[in-house]
């Protein structure tokens, strides 16, 4: 019984000596490729450096910030391809903990973004705001694909997370909805968007245009008037894009004299 206890207690302090001499040597090795690394970075071999990087993330969790500052260097310097190749590297570790997964994925979404490949690029901030719904910084970025992609209803979605989380201003949803308002072809969604618009932030002037717009098309001239005359109150930048529509509709003449009389009021 006793030499089994010796044999045991001998077995489990091999087994600890092995884990302690294999961690060292993973820790040189990672330190090894990590340095040999950034010298090729500073000889200006960026796929070498890409190649020793990535095993120094295999075997080493520790150094992930350093990761996320190369990755950045190569978008600010457009090498747009070899942050995606880094960071997708980085999510082939298959320990990292899942909160850093998701920032590795949230930046690979932005080298997606910076590349201008936007669908890959919300696809992943999607999966990213699923997981983590109350992430603001992937909500912003969320909000900035869908505008850039000019998809204004998704964009005003996403604001409106924002904003129920006192993490986004009631005014940039207003402007969103306004726009989406414009952008849209079907006449009972475009009024609904305006008027949640002018509901969300009543001191928009863009918001007020866009509703003037839609009841511009509905046939509703005295309501469109009403608040295109608004919208020139409160953002009077916005009186040539407001004047457009009621020449149209109205004539010049008429037009030339109602904004003589706003000119006399003011």
């Amino acid at each position: 019984m006793v030499e089994a206890l010796i044999l045991v207690a001998a077995a489990v302090l091999a087994a600890g000596i092995y884990s302690l001499l294999a961690r060292r040597r993973r820790e040189t090795d990672a330190a090894r490729a990590y340095l040999q690394g950034f010298r090729y970075i500073l000889s200006d071999e960026p796929d070498a450096a890409l190649e020793q990087l990535t095993r120094a993330v295999e075997v080493d969790a520790r150094t992930l910030e350093t990761y996320f500052a190369l990755g950045a260097l190569f978008r600010r310097t457009g090498e747009h391809e070899r942050a995606v190749r880094l960071h997708q590297n980085m999510l082939l570790k298959t320990d990292l903990a899942p909160r850093l997964r998701l920032q590795i994925e949230l930046e690979l979404a932005l080298d997606f973004q910076r590349a201008g490949m936007l669908e890959r690029a919300a696809e992943i901030y999607e999966r990213v705001t699923e997981t983590e719904p109350g992430w603001r910084e992937a909500l912003l970025r969320l909000r900035q694909v869908y505008e850039e992609q000019r998809n204004f209803a998704r964009a005003a979605e996403t604001q409106a997370r924002l904003v129920e989380r006192c993490d986004g201003t009631r005014a940039i949803l207003a402007h969103l909805l306004a726009e989406a308002a414009l952008a849209e072809e079907d006449s009972g969604l475009a009024a609904r968007f305006a008027e949640r618009a002018a509901s969300v932030d009543a001191e928009s002037g863009h918001a007020s245009f866009a509703l003037g717009m839609v009841r511009l098309g509905q046939g509703r001239a005295k309501e469109a008037v009403a608040a295109l005359k608004r919208c020139c109150e409160l953002e009077p930048e916005l009186a040539p894009r407001a004047a457009e529509p009621p020449v149209e509709a109205a004539g010049a003449g008429r037009a030339v004299s109602f904004f003589n009389s706003r000119l006399s009021a003011a």
